[in-house]
């Protein structure tokens, strides 16, 4: 049976939940600054997560207490039952900088490999044209 989007006052009071879980978990429902459907939904949730808790055996206090602030709880529940805020231009955005971060991870063994050659090449050049034995009898 799925109460009414604006009954869920009532849907409580019929759940056998003690006063201060109903309570926490209407000021869950208010706060989520959800409406209709989804605020139903929530408060359905929370009444069975709370039933499973006292069915087996753990107190009011301790569900009460580890649930933690019922404000705060809401406002994430209003975040995750909207979905993240991501726009189209925001994905092509990430798609790009994802593009050039793969270019740039191809491109870095080639530079580097670059730099390694030419680090080895001078000094074999500048070696090169130094007779060995004048260098050692100039020692």
């Amino acid at each position: 049976m799925t109460p009414q989007p604006r009954d869920f006052e009532r849907f409580l009071a019929a759940s056998g939940l003690p006063r201060r879980v109903r309570d926490r978990i209407q000021a869950v429902a208010q706060q989520s600054g959800l409406r209709g459907e989804e605020q139903v939904d929530v408060v359905e949730e929370l009444a069975t997560h709370f039933h499973d808790g006292l069915a087996s055996g753990r107190s009011v206090d301790e569900l009460l207490e580890s649930f933690g602030d019922g404000h705060i709880a809401g406002r994430l529940i209003a975040k995750a039952k909207r979905g993240p805020a991501v726009s189209a231009r925001h994905v092509a955005r990430l798609r790009t900088r994802g593009d050039s971060l793969l270019a740039t991870l191809r491109a870095v063994p080639i530079v580097l490999g670059g730099v390694a050659v030419i680090a080895a090449y001078i000094p074999a050049r500048r070696a090169s044209g130094v007779n060995p034995i004048t260098a050692l009898k100039a020692e």
